[in-house]
């Protein structure tokens, strides 16, 4: 259990033993954390159903005086947000002016409260959607293009949420008027009874901006005049599921026009048909070829994308992708182009845990997402992103080196042809993890042992042979269990045993500090990146690519650690650069002890994701985080790193 779970089970307990509502600001105090920090805590005790939140502060779910205050539902905002978006609502609901002390009395809260913390909040997400935010005399009203508006609509209902049914949720308190739920069951009903193949992400993502654009023509905000970002005409021709997807349109238009009694604007129409197709599969794996993706895809798109693939390769060591991959990742980053026109992004509800757990493959998609980025000036989101990850992770696993595999001897008593079909069958089972390199009787094992990563025995082995798994003399599913884990355990091991080597290569106490307060996460990257640059490590320039690499998505991994590195830029020399604080300090939206710079040579960027995943591990394990931050020292803190758990 990590520091985080150990002071969300204070929270808990703390509510408990008060039974009534608690302020997040004694929740800090109490806790030791910001109240910041607790609101992250909360949010996801929240989403539980484990407390509830009002504007009292929190409390145990199910505690009896929680009947005698309001409860929010299982939103995962802040009272903050929530007030934020329930004026952006009343701003989206109509065309006239809105007063401040209006939406005041409905917040239940002061007049200067909305004008100073609700207003500028406001203010500023509206901007992200090129929306202004107009006022007079008190009153405030909004300016913007209907696409905008939808934008930022799919983005509140979409925001913070894991599936369309909180999504839904969300925009019947944005629009209390219209009947969202039987709208969101129907148009369910429809793309599962359309024929297409589309995942459950794309569904959810799909349901939710239909159903935005069905809202707003429902109270008759159509598109604005003006050209059609995509032609969709073109998209759609050629394609194989071409029928499907019209035939998905023309009935959900049939069911706008049931009602409301009115046909859909033709433009609007057209934005249904996007949508539809962006979210469908649009090739079986079957028909996947250069022919058939030639067809949809212009070929410099294609041959940009196969460059940036393969550089990404090169980059991280990687042999080169071969064709299939290349055509899959093609399809999907052509599909996430095509939606961030539109300012759609596929909501990927485990995008944070991708994140956490494979951070190396994480930071390849990264790589290769910024360098599509550059060229076509378009960001996408870490949600698409993180689905880029699935298709190099699920490559990466298929396609390992054959000079990774284990060596493995097999013990096991000549009789008749069993031993031979035995020693058979594991060698077709795990071909692509051992090699069989000898097999043995028990006696001339023991007089003439091997030297094998893995001993895979019939016949119980003395302890010392630790390396060995037991398994009966015919093989079944509970022994082809029993092997994997310990193939599993092994690679680890060795990954483990590699990097720890790694590790002691590039830490240096000269690199190594303490408690040092700055201003911004840019100044603590400037800092560590100055040490280095002083030591002869990293070139000019190279504290501006670790900053990229920030923007694009924080380096925030997990609790407690945040491993800043370069997004393209080699160094001189590879190194660790640390700085552990006693005070946690501020990254991006979480809060941190440890600030490990990483910086890696040509020659040694093969062994990132060796090095990425063992920081993560060590961090993730409650017992050596406490003792890295009990460390005080260099000698301290390699120990509680490298050491065994």
């Amino acid at each position: 259990m990590g520091i985080k779970d150990d002071r969300e089970k204070r929270v808990l307990r703390i509510l408990s033993e008060t039974g009534t509502w608690t302020t997040a600001s004694t929740l800090a105090k109490m806790v030791g954390v910001t109240e910041r920090t607790i609101r992250n805590y909360a949010s996801e005790l929240i989403d539980k159903q484990q407390i509830i939140s009002s504007g009292s502060g929190y409390m145990l779910a199910g505690t009896n005086a929680t009947k005698s205050a309001p409860q929010t539902e299982s939103s995962p905002t802040t009272e903050d947000e929530h007030r934020v978006t329930s004026v952006l609502a009343e701003l989206l609901r109509t065309s006239e002016p809105v007063s401040l002390f209006e939406m005041a009395d409905r917040l239940y809260v002061s007049d200067s409260t909305v004008a100073n913390t609700v207003i500028p909040s406001v203010r500023q997400l509206l901007a992200r959607y090129n929306i202004k935010l107009r006022h007079s005399d008190f009153n405030y009203w909004i300016e913007g293009t209907e696409r905008d508006k939808r934008r930022l609509i799919g983005f509140l209902a979409s925001s913070n949420s894991y599936g369309y049914f909180s999504s839904a949720n969300t925009l019947a308190k944005m629009f209390p008027t219209i009947d969202t739920r039987s709208f969101m069951q129907r148009l369910t009903r429809i793309c599962e009874e359309s024929g297409l193949t589309i995942n459950s992400y794309s569904k959810n993502s799909l349901l939710i901006h239909i159903l935005v654009i069905l809202i707003r023509l429902g109270t008759d905000n159509v598109l604005d005049d003006g050209p059609d970002i995509i032609n969709i005409s073109q998209l759609l021709k050629g394609l194989r599921n071409k029928e499907n997807i019209l035939a998905c349109a023309r009935r959900i238009s049939a069911l706008f026009e049931n009602d409301y009694h009115r046909s859909i604007p033709q433009r609007d129409f057209r934005q249904i048909l996007l949508l539809i197709a962006l979210s469908s599969d649009t090739y079986s794996s079957e028909s996947l070829t250069l022919q058939s993706v030639a067809q949809l895809i212009n070929p410099e798109f294609l041959a940009n994308v196969s460059m940036f693939a393969q550089e990404t390769a090169s980059r991280y060591g990687l042999p080169a992708f071969d064709e299939y991959f290349i055509l899959q990742i093609t399809v999907h980053i052509f599909n996430a182009y095509q939606r961030s026109m539109y300012g759609i992004s596929i909501k990927n509800p485990i995008a944070r845990q991708v994140k956490s757990t494979y951070p190396a493959i994480y930071d390849m998609a990264i790589y290769l997402i910024n360098r599509f980025g550059a060229l076509y000036e378009v960001e996408l989101s870490e949600d698409e992103t993180a689905f880029i990850a699935f298709y190099i992770g699920a490559y990466l696993e298929k396609n390992k080196k054959v000079d990774t595999r284990l060596s493995c001897e097999i013990v096991t008593e000549h009789y008749h042809d069993y031993s031979s079909e035995l020693i058979e069958a594991i060698a077709s089972e795990f071909k692509r993890d051992i090699v069989v390199t000898a097999a043995a009787s028990l006696n001339d094992f023991l007089e003439h042992p091997q030297s094998t990563d893995l001993i895979i025995t019939t016949i119980p082995l003395p302890p010392q042979f630790s390396n060995a798994v037991l398994i009966s003399p015919l093989l079944n599913k509970k022994d082809a269990r029993s092997i994997r884990r310990k193939l599993d355990a092994l690679e680890q091991e060795q990954t483990a045993q590699k990097a720890k080597i790694f590790f002691k290569e590039l830490l240096s106490p000269n690199l190594y500090v303490r408690n040092v307060t700055l201003g911004s996460q840019n100044d603590y990257i400037e800092y560590l990146c100055s040490l280095a640059l002083s030591k002869g490590l990293v070139s000019q320039g190279f504290a501006e690519n670790v900053k990229l690499r920030e923007r694009i998505s924080s380096t925030a991994f997990v609790e407690g650690l945040a491993m800043p590195h370069a997004i393209d830029h080699f160094t001189i020399k590879s190194f660790i650069c640390v700085l552990h604080n006693d005070e946690p300090l501020r990254w991006g939206a979480n809060e941190v002890n440890f600030v490990l710079l990483v910086g890696l040579s040509r020659e040694d960027m093969e062994r990132f994701q060796d090095v990425m995943n063992v920081i993560v591990e060590r961090f993730s394990s409650a017992m050596a985080i406490r003792r890295l931050i009990k460390s005080d020292s260099f000698p301290e803190f390699v120990s509680a790193l490298t050491d065994g758990s």
